[in-house]
């Protein structure tokens, strides 16, 4: 389903529209109900990081249909796809090419 329930973790398009913009769920947000699509999820054991960068300065901006943190100094970041992984419990390696 593209619009679940959002969880921890999970990784949508705010306002639920393409974006441009996006969030990481820091927590279970059953009142927004199917609101967002769902187009990716933080590993548990990942989300340490996720936490450690919310420990970052932030403000609130109101973005129209929903309040938003943002970071005080802008964090460059690259999203980079994965092969899925051989065999469980073994990392993804890039595609070639």
């Amino acid at each position: 389903r593209a619009r679940p329930l959002i969880r921890r973790g999970m990784l949508a398009w705010a306002g639920g529209g393409g974006g441009p913009d996006g969030f990481i769920a820091l927590a279970e947000h059953p009142e927004w109900g199917h609101g967002h699509t769902v187009w990716g999820e933080v590993v548990a054991e990942d989300m340490i990081v996720v936490d450690t960068l919310m420990a970052r300065p932030i403000r609130t901006e109101d973005w129209g249909s929903i309040m938003a943190s943002v970071f005080v100094t802008p964090l460059p970041f690259r999203l980079r796809a994965l092969r899925p992984a051989a065999r469980n419990g073994e990392a993804g390696t890039p595609p070639a090419g």
